[in-house]
């Protein structure tokens, strides 16, 4: 059972040293340097609780919450520890109190530890018994945050509980100029203009220069979205409004599983990409709330600074149902694995490359085709055709199965040896489903003996089941004959 500080405290007054107790009265000295220790040990887990928080959703616990954090910060980092309970706080959380001018802060190393985060108070399952949830109700403003990570800061982490902005504050979870810090199992509610918002300052103080970078969400969420809130915002400077300064400085962030719910509408995202580079995203959800209509489950918006970004962000393996939007850096940014199942199509844009789950690909606005299923057949012996319409050469078809009507393209490719006789002259041409394509018309003369033939063509895949042919006819009614040859098709996906 782990012992407490204060019972460790107990247990030092009564220790035995050697074999023998201590004699009632008697005082044992420690080593300075162990006196040290056991300060630090007892000063790196503080309950809120202790501190006067009361949880129960009506007091204002912000100023126990805040003495508690101190205290830890006292102690060179530790654990501030929420009991399950709802934590009222009459203004922004704020740990970290840096600028923009001077290394003010020294809160690092500290971890705000809840008991588990429940879900939306709709669902009134026993998920939401015991949980912790920190919820602001301070004045309405889109500037402010619930929980405000306000940096330099590093090695931070918030795990197992919900942050709600109560849709008052514009942001549930800000992490400015934050580095190496974790957050676990953490919901982000209600808020206004975004869940989360991963930032750095505008200038950098003296001597610090890392941003915001290195920070990991794991399974983390934002719900209950207000209809303008985007679900997570990476970008290259404090952001209130959106309207965006700094530098790209959101780099080397990790996003791991997760489900983000934004408005939905017009000018929202899951995610909200702005001059931030070497993100990754995998395998996270974006999700529309309220069945509007218009958003993006992605979009990036250029650095005014240096439009190269935002670039080299990674999205692997998310679900998403609305379109990519707004404009890639020029350096790109990729999407691997694309999950086209959700709805959403893949980004045929500049400066994104794209693979989608079954195997579409796309780079830098062109999609790219690639062979999936290739089919032949060559001619026995000759074949000819005397008909002056278009028929079908006896041996040159082929009934593709399984193509994606819509998606799919069939290149068609025909060579071999012709040769009309009589007078007037043969054509050969291919066909798509018994129509012939004007384009690959191909003639041959009477009385020019044998010669060389070749077409190809691509075709859009009209149906799952198309079939390819080489059809041909005779102006006179005298015989064009096929001495030899050979089709080819392919599905290109």
């Amino acid at each position: 059972m782990p012992v407490s500080p204060v019972s460790r405290r107990n247990l030092l007054r009564s220790a035995t040293v050697g074999t023998g107790a201590l004699a009632a009265g008697a005082v044992m000295t420690e080593p300075a340097d162990a006196a040290a220790r056991r300060r630090v040990f007892a000063a790196s887990w503080e309950d809120v609780k202790s501190h006067g928080a009361t949880g129960d959703g009506v007091t204002d616990d912000l100023a126990a919450i805040t003495a508690a954090i101190a205290s830890v910060d006292a102690g060179g980092g530790g654990v501030v520890f929420f009991p399950p309970g709802v934590y009222r706080i009459s203004g922004p959380l704020q740990v970290g109190d840096g600028s923009d001018s001077a290394v003010s802060t020294k809160h690092h190393r500290i971890t705000l530890q809840g008991s588990g985060r429940g879900g939306s108070p709709s669902l009134n399952f026993v998920q939401n018994t015991g949980a912790t949830e920190i919820v602001y109700d301070g004045p309405v403003s889109t500037s402010a945050a619930a929980l405000s990570l306000e940096g330099p800061l590093h090695s931070l982490a918030v795990a197992d509980l919900v942050v709600n902005a109560n849709a008052k504050a514009g942001y549930a979870v800000r992490v400015n100029h934050v580095t190496d810090s974790i957050f676990t199992n953490v919901m982000a509610r209600a808020a206004t203009v975004a869940g989360w918002i991963l930032t750095s300052r505008n200038g950098f103080p003296p001597g610090c220069v890392y941003g915001c970078g290195n920070n990991t969400l794991l399974q983390c969420w934002a719900y209950d979205p207000e209809p303008n809130a985007h679900g997570l915002i990476m970008t290259s400077g404090v952001t209130e409004s959106i309207t965006l300064t700094g530098n790209p400085d959101a780099a080397n962030n990790d996003v791991i599983g997760g489900v983000f719910f934004y408005g939905g509408g017009a000018g929202t995202a899951g995610f909200y990409v702005h001059g931030a580079d070497n993100n990754t995203v995998y395998g996270a959800q974006a999700i529309p709330s309220g069945g509007r209509t218009g958003g993006n489950s992605v979009y990036f918006r250029p650095w005014s600074g240096d439009p190269r970004f935002p670039l080299e962000n990674v999205f692997h393996n998310i679900g998403m149902s609305q379109p990519v939007g707004g404009t890639s850096g020029t350096f790109g940014n990729i999407f691997a694995t694309f999950q086209e199942g959700d709805g959403a199509p893949v980004p045929i844009m500049p400066s994104i490359t794209a693979l989608s789950h079954r195997g579409v690909q796309a780079a830098y606005g062109k999609r790219v085709y690639r062979s999936r299923d290739i089919r032949t057949a060559a001619l026995p012996a000759a074949a000819s055709v005397t008909a002056t319409s278009f028929t079908t050469v006896a041996g040159l078809s082929i009934a593709l199965t399984g193509a994606v009507a819509g998606s799919s393209k069939v290149r068609v490719t025909f060579s071999g040896v012709v040769e009309k006789s009589g007078s007037g002259s043969g054509e050969l041409a291919l066909a798509l489903d018994g129509a012939v394509a004007a384009h690959t018309v191909q003639q041959a003369a009477a009385g020019t003996g044998r010669h060389n033939a070749g077409v190809t063509a691509v075709f859009d895949a009209a149906t799952a089941a198309p079939t390819l042919a080489v059809r041909a006819r005779s102006t006179d009614g005298a015989a064009f004959t096929v001495h030899s040859g050979s089709i080819v098709v392919e599905e290109l996906y």
